[in-house]
């Protein structure tokens, strides 16, 4: 296989993962939203945020601790402490 069919391969699967990635993000956001973001006129509570907040601490808690807890696992560290 040449490099440009390796290059070319990993842009198409970068594309694919993108838009599932995106999928993901933007149903997760809903669920939040209709879950948690209720519109109460009567309420001082501000929860515009808590969307983008649920979809970070996704992100956060999907794929940065496992990294961060199991380095060797993802080629981070050569071994077990």
């Amino acid at each position: 296989m040449s490099q440009v069919s390796h290059l070319s391969s990993a842009f198409e699967s970068l594309l694919t993962y993108y838009s599932e990635m995106r999928l993901l993000f933007m149903t997760l956001r809903k669920v939040v939203e209709q879950r948690y973001c209720q519109t109460d006129p009567t309420s001082i509570e501000d929860h515009s945020n808590l969307p983008s907040q649920g979809v970070s601490a996704f992100v956060f808690l999907r794929f940065i601790v496992p990294a961060i807890l199991h380095p060797h696992l993802f080629g981070l560290y050569a071994g077990r402490y």
